[in-house]
């Protein structure tokens, strides 16, 4: 299965994690559910390098420009 990158809009009720976001892409219905409670993510190696920060600022820099 491939899937092209994807955005969309999403509410507060999704970013309170009361409700999932349900997206379309190349055929497959995509859901992803909010954990705003969770943060097993901080374990990881890659969170705790510092490299992976900047990559993703430049991914947030590159989508803000996109919508200019």
């Amino acid at each position: 299965m491939v899937l092209s990158p994807m955005f969309g809009d999403v509410s507060g009720r999704f970013l309170n994690g009361q409700t999932a976001a349900v997206m379309y892409n190349s055929g497959c219905q995509v859901i992803y559910q909010a954990k705003p409670g969770d943060r097993s993510y901080e374990a990881t190696p890659n969170w705790r390098y510092a490299g992976c920060l900047d990559m993703a600022r430049e991914v947030e820099r590159r989508i803000r420009e996109g919508f200019s």
